[in-house]
């Protein structure tokens, strides 16, 4: 089976592939030594490592006897922090901040390792495209520094008492009995992780590629589940900007004019300038001014970051622009706007990082699209059907079409949309799920509210509710559940911290007062119910929905659980190029 994987990596000190002469503790003879969880004994003479072992809840388990890094061209490796590394003659062990991952870098002309595995049980194969990353943040810094490197590769899987190991490496690979051989005529990675690194990356990018974008070189045609576009790759002009859920047109033109120099930011997120990229959902396209980035999600999410440029929107017939004041602040961009990325939080298929809201937003209405542009460090002006946003330095735009709120529906384009005006709707969550992915937005117009969708399963959702510190007052809440998890006819049902809740008019939930009782209504809209739950005061509340009949049977991984705040504080959808590990350069010609 054919899988592509990317890894995440933290703290993989400086230099990983570069020759030098740092100078490393004596390890000439046998010592006992430790990565993460795992133990070996370590000859740096010798360049070997004996009973390699992996400590886990069920015990010492010894993985591999015998370990050996030779080489035909003795180069040493450089290396930065001692901390971080154990130094063979021949290889280095980097301590890679993960506990359940292990990890021996040779870098010489002819590079060799073998591994005398002890496993209990058959080792099968897995053929894999491994994107790994790496990131290098030094404690009390302000810097980071990433490494990135992509290869094809045949991982080896064995299980040992109910643990699941997987190994793999850069280098061309023979398996003979229990001995596996790498070799490589540049530089050797080889690895060792446990059950929950590899197999969830794995398991997350198959979700997050449930709904890919596919992209037509020749015509420019982007095509996905929930947004379709045209791009001109060689003038980054986007046209026919489309929400396919509602087959409403949002934009004509997207494009961007100025001169920036994005690629000048050495710590600028990177890819390839003027070339498009796919990453399963995740379309990105970048040039000196702008970065551009899609994801084929319920929202429509889509990030624009502007270096002293200009975008230009130009709208749909039919569709209206407004501007809105926010509760929110621009948030200070500089060249380390990398800084607001860490890519070890979650896996790098998560996309997850944190910018703040800015302090206003542009809304977007007609012929069923309700959506937002979200504005940081820019200036907006509005001129009949055309939106232009100026940035006089790095910048960035966002587009987020909140779903459920989506289609002409009488009661959301009245009373929901006047709510959402007057404050009196402090969030929307949107909950989409099939029997093989859910995908999970909570989009935040109320910055002192939390939202978490702790699990979904067939005909029920559970998410709990709060508020940041020194918040109490009571407020609305919207819930979007797609047909996909609760059947459209289903009656729903509501509890509160175990409490059911009565059923009420939408009115009379907008209006509610109370700051004891919870009330709920329900509204039939486009693919799913919208439910506007009333939470009378905030502590931390757990919700859940159910039809009358739910099952507990799950629909797959909450691979997606995305924050996006319209028009209050964080936005955690800026964090769209963590997954592209290589140096912004210009595609070769």
């Amino acid at each position: 089976m054919n899988y592509k994987v990317i890894l995440s990596m933290a703290i993989i000190p400086l230099l990983l592939i570069a020759a030098g002469g740092t100078v490393f503790g004596d390890t000439s003879e046998a010592s006992t030594s430790s990565s993460g969880n795992y133990t070996f004994s370590a000859n740096a003479t010798m360049s070997t490592l004996t009973n390699l072992s992996y400590q886990s809840d069920n015990g010492n388990l010894l993985l591999a006897s015998h370990v050996l890094a030779s080489s035909g061209s003795a180069t040493k490796i450089g290396y930065t922090f001692t901390q971080y590394a154990i130094k063979l003659d021949n290889a280095t062990i980097l301590k890679n901040g993960q506990e359940n991952v292990f990890l021996m870098l040779s870098n010489y002309m002819d590079s060799y390792q073998n591994y005398t595995m002890n496993p209990k049980g058959t080792l099968s194969t897995v053929k894999m495209d491994l994107n790994m990353q790496m990131q290098d943040t030094m404690e009390n810094m302000s810097m980071s520094v990433g490494l990135g490197t992509s290869f094809n590769s045949t991982v080896y899987s064995f299980i040992y008492n109910e643990t699941e190991f997987y190994v793999f490496s850069n280098g061309q690979s023979v398996m003979s009995g229990s001995s596996i051989s790498f070799h490589s005529t540049g530089y050797l990675l080889t690895g060792i992780i446990s059950f929950g690194g590899l197999v969830n990356s794995v398991d997350n990018y198959k979700y997050v590629k449930e709904n890919s974008f596919t992209y037509n070189s020749a015509t420019g045609n982007v095509s996905g589940k929930y947004a379709s576009f045209n791009l001109n790759a060689s003038t980054g002009v986007i046209s026919s900007f489309r929400e396919n859920i509602i087959n409403q047109t949002i934009f004509n033109t997207v494009y961007v004019t100025g001169n920036g120099s994005l690629f000048a930011q050495s710590q600028f997120p990177s890819m390839p300038e003027s070339t498009p990229i796919l990453l399963g959902s995740l379309f990105v396209y970048g040039n000196s001014t702008t970065v551009i980035a899609v994801h084929d999600n319920p929202a429509i999410e889509s990030n624009f970051i502007l270096d002293n440029g200009t975008l230009h929107l130009t709208l749909a017939p039919g569709l209206n622009a407004t501007k809105v004041t926010t509760l929110g602040a621009d948030m200070n961009m500089s060249a380390d706007v990398a800084d607001n990325i860490n890519m070890t939080d979650k896996e790098a298929l998560d996309l997850s990082g944190s910018v703040e809201a800015g302090s206003h937003a542009i809304l977007i209405l007609g012929n069923g699209v309700r959506a937002y542009l979200l504005i940081h460090n820019a200036s907006a002006n509005i001129s009949g059907s055309t939106v232009t946003i100026n940035s006089t330095g790095l910048s960035q735009v966002s587009l987020v079409a909140p779903p459920g709120l989506q289609g002409k529906n009488l009661m959301v384009d009245s009373l929901i949309q006047k709510a959402i005006d007057n404050g009196r709707i402090a969030a929307e969550i949107s909950i989409s799920g099939s029997s093989s992915a859910s995908v999970n937005v909570s989009i935040t117009f109320n910055s002192t509210v939390r939202t978490v969708i702790t699990s979904v399963s067939n005909g029920k959702v559970t998410l709990n509710v709060s508020a940041a510190a020194g918040h109490h007052e009571g407020t609305n809440v919207l819930i979007f559940i797609s047909n996909t998890v609760i059947a459209n006819g289903s009656s729903i049902h509501l509890s509160f911290d175990g409490n059911a809740v009565s059923l009420t008019s939408v009115n009379g939930v907008i209006n509610a007062t109370s700051t004891i009782d919870a009330s709920f209504a329900v509204m039939k809209v486009s693919g799913g119910s919208l439910i506007i739950l009333h939470v009378p005061h905030f502590s931390n509340h757990t919700v859940e929905i159910y039809s009358g009949s739910a099952t507990t049977s799950p629909l797959g991984v909450l691979s997606q659980n995305m924050d996006l705040v319209v028009l209050g504080a964080v936005i955690a959808i800026i964090a769209v190029l963590s997954a592209v590990a290589v140096r912004m350069k210009k595609a070769k010609q």
